[in-house]
């Protein structure tokens, strides 16, 4: 970064300016101690444009039972309780249907 305005709290809202690659090399090239990774090609030369912070798109605070996710698996869940209900119906049906022969 071209200043030093993101090390404290309050400049966390400001504007941050980025130095290029050109400026950085002419900065190194003056202090006398150009590093190897910096001259290769592998160094980045895009720009950074924008920088913004991270948005959640969760409510960390949120009542598991009012997600997607419990209601998905409640769902699931009723309905194996209402096939396994069926199926002991049904063989209880048979069963009896059975000893009255």
């Amino acid at each position: 970064m071209r200043d030093k305005t993101s090390l404290k709290a309050s400049g966390v809202e400001k504007t941050k300016y980025f130095i290029q690659q050109g400026e950085l090399m002419h900065q190194l090239s003056d202090m006398g101690e150009l590093l190897h990774e910096l001259t290769s090609e592998d160094f980045d030369a895009f720009p950074v444009l924008k920088v913004e912070p991270f948005r959640t798109e969760y409510v960390i605070d949120r009542k598991w039972i009012l997600s997607n996710t419990s209601k998905i698996i409640l769902g699931v869940g009723i309905v194996f309780f209402v096939f396994l209900l069926l199926v002991v119906v049904f063989i209880h049906d048979i069963k009896s249907k059975k000893n009255l022969r």
